[in-house]
C-alpha cells in the first residue's frame, strides 16, 4: 500500500496511524488546558500576594491598583480558555464517532475557496471512490463545506489540496486528513447551506451516523 492509498481497515479509526493522530491531538488539547489552568492559578496567586503587599510602604506606589487588574484579567480570561478547550474536545469526540463508523475514502483533491468564520470554505469531489480530475468540470462536487482543525481553526495543510483521505458523507459531515491519516480536520456544511435547509450541523451528523456502514 502506497502513502496515497487508503488502508483496508473497515473503519478509519482502525487504521493505527489515524488512531495515533487522534490521540495525539486529544493529548495536546488536554495539555493546553492544564497549562492554562496553571497560568490561571499563578495569576490569582500573584494577585493575592500583591494585595497582601499593598499595605507595605514601598509597595504603595501602584501595586494595590495592579493586583485587582491581574485578578480580573484572570477571571475574565480563564472561562474563555476553558470553553475553547471543551469545544475542541467536543469536535474531536464527534470526529472519532465518524472515524469509528466510516472507512477512509480517497479524494483526488480538495478545493479551498477561502476562509469562513469557523474554518476554511472548501468543496469536495462527490463519488470519492471514483474521483478524478474532471469531476469539478462535470459539477459533481459538494456544496460549500467548512473544514477546521479541532485545535486551531486557522490551521490549513496545503497537501490536502493535492489529494486527501475522507471519512463520512462528503456532502454533509465528515473528517478530512492528509494521506496517511494525519492532520485531522472536521468537515461540515457551511452555515448558509444549513440555514437554507433549516437544519444544523448536529442533525447532519446524526443523519450521517445513522446511515453509516458501521454503527457503534
Amino acid at each position: 500500500m502506497t502513502h496515497q492509498e487508503v488502508p483496508p481497515h473497515p473503519t478509519a479509526f482502525g487504521h493505527p496511524e489515524t488512531r495515533v493522530a487522534w490521540e495525539r491531538t486529544r493529548n495536546r488539547i488536554r495539555l493546553r488546558f492544564c497549562l492554562w489552568t496553571v497560568v490561571f492559578v499563578a495569576l490569582l496567586a500573584l494577585s493575592s500576594i500583591m494585595n497582601a503587599a499593598a499595605g507595605v510602604e514601598y509597595a504603595r506606589g501602584g501595586s494595590n491598583q495592579l493586583a485587582p487588574m491581574i485578578g480580573a484579567l484572570a477571571v475574565l480570561w480563564y472561562p474563555f480558555a476553558l470553553y475553547s478547550c471543551l469545544r475542541a474536545l467536543s469536535r474531536l469526540k464527534k470526529a472519532r464517532r465518524v472515524l469509528e463508523a466510516f472507512p477512509w475514502q480517497p479524494l483526488s483533491r480538495v478545493r479551498k475557496s477561502g476562509r469562513d468564520s469557523e474554518g476554511f470554505s472548501i468543496h469536495l469531489p462527490l463519488g470519492a471512490a471514483l474521483s478524478g480530475p474532471d469531476q469539478e468540470e462535470n459539477g459533481t462536487v459538494s456544496p460549500t463545506m467548512v473544514a477546521r482543525d479541532p485545535r486551531r481553526w486557522t490551521r490549513w495543510d496545503e497537501r490536502v489540496e493535492r489529494g486527501a483521505w475522507f471519512a463520512g458523507d462528503p456532502s454533509r459531515w465528515g473528517v478530512l486528513a492528509v494521506p496517511g491519516g494525519t492532520g485531522l480536520m472536521t468537515v461540515q456544511r457551511s452555515r448558509a447551506n444549513l440555514s437554507a435547509d433549516r437544519t444544523d450541523a448536529t442533525r447532519d451528523l446524526r443523519a450521517v451516523l445513522d446511515a453509516a456502514p458501521v454503527r457503534g
